[in-house]
């Protein structure tokens, strides 16, 4: 995409698929979209989490 991984906001709500490899990729600002509520873990932090979409314009200040 032609920016450096801490420019990157990854959303999404899967855990094994995009959590977890988002992090090992450098990705500072990851947030998960924990419909199920899930059990997170500490290993994988720092992530934010919501419940749904609709706090993201709240987390992300707009």
């Amino acid at each position: 995409m032609g920016v450096e991984p801490s420019q990157v906001i990854h959303t999404a709500q899967g855990w094994e698929y995009d959590l977890i490899p988002t992090r090992d990729l450098g990705l500072k600002r990851r947030v998960w979209i924990n419909r199920y509520g899930r059990p997170g873990s500490a290993d994988y932090q720092p992530y934010d989490e919501l419940p749904d979409l609709s706090g993201l314009p709240k987390l992300l200040g707009c």
